[in-house]
């Protein structure tokens, strides 16, 4: 199925369709041998699908997969600091992505023929948006919230469409507070360190908070059976060692 020029395979949305394939190849993942045919195969077949789908952080992901776990097996940074270094790059991506769009502007041609990427202006526009009104509150505000789902109601009577704020980083702040995100981060924190899975998962579930999926009942279900049980023979052995 396809919705415009891009693939949603099962789902209404092509951000869900490859949100929900990418962690179950993480799951999956993680009980094949390394360097297998079926594992490189099966890497391949779900980069194509993502490249369909045309949800570009995630295929960017998926891009330095291999990388990323060859890079944590080999422990040159333990499973919290991985999550803290990706958790900070992922915060300021709106300011890296001009960046890097200089150097690879093929990342918004995937999407956009003419190279003008529209959605990521009205992005833009939508997380200034959050991010003023934060900044306008009170102390009490910034530091408890001003209550769930004020950020989405707030883009609704500026924009006048329910287009959610598009960045669930600013969205939790402003809506949670500074508490109250920092209790959800340290929550995530502590899901990323149990084992390569729950890290793996929990990274892909911060890149989709660009695609309002902080809410996501899959997702979080599954953060926490991957942290918990879903642990592999490969986990086993890179904690005990």
């Amino acid at each position: 199925m396809e919705i415009g020029n891009r693939f949603v395979g099962f789902t209404a949305s092509p951000t869900t369709f490859s949100g929900i394939l990418v962690v179950i190849f993480i799951l999956v993942d993680a009980t094949l041998k390394p360097f297998s045919r079926t594992r490189l195969m099966l890497l391949f077949i779900v980069l194509l699908l993502v490249y369909l789908s045309k949800t570009r952080l995630v295929l960017l992901f998926l891009i330095a997969y291999p990388f990323l776990v060859f890079f944590i097996k080999k422990k040159a940074m333990s499973l919290g600091l991985v999550f803290l270094a990706v958790f900070t790059t992922l915060f300021f991506v709106y300011g890296l992505y001009g960046l890097v769009i200089e150097r690879f502007p093929e990342l918004i041609t995937l999407r956009y023929e003419d190279a003008r990427d529209a959605s990521f202006g009205l992005r833009y526009q939508m997380y200034k948006v959050v991010e003023l009104d934060f900044y306008s509150g009170t102390i009490w505000e910034m530091l408890f919230g001003k209550g769930n789902e004020y950020s989405r109601l707030l883009i609704i009577d500026e924009i006048g469409k329910d287009f959610f704020p598009h960045n669930d980083f600013i969205r939790i702040i402003n809506d949670w507070g500074i508490v109250g995100a920092s209790v959800f981060f340290i929550f995530l924190y502590r899901i990323s360190t149990k084992n390569i899975t729950g890290l793996l998962v929990s990274l892909l579930y911060l890149i989709l908070w660009y695609s309002n999926m902080i809410f996501n009942l899959f997702l979080i279900s599954i953060l926490l059976i991957a942290s918990f049980q879903l642990v592999s023979k490969e986990n086993l052995e890179f904690n005990r060692s």
